[in-house]
């Protein structure tokens, strides 16, 4: 909950990971996009995977955020 309420967080998480959420991004639309989308179990999985993933990229914590800290 710390991260989801700390704006600073939140835009450090969203810039820093920005790339691993383009690629998600990307591969969401591909998916959707795919003719075989309502009848694979996988691809339904995928947007689970991919969903979820830009959901932990965004909101969880970040092991090297340190606000009291900084770069020379």
């Amino acid at each position: 909950m710390s991260t989801v309420t700390d704006i600073n967080k939140l835009f450090y998480n969203l810039v820093h990971n920005l790339g691993n959420i383009y690629d998600d991004t990307v591969a969401l639309i591909a998916i959707f996009r795919s003719p075989l989308f309502w009848y694979s179990r996988t691809e339904w999985s995928n947007i689970g995977y991919y969903s979820g993933d830009i959901v932990h990229q965004i909101g969880y914590k970040p092991d090297d955020y340190d606000p009291y800290t900084h770069p020379n």
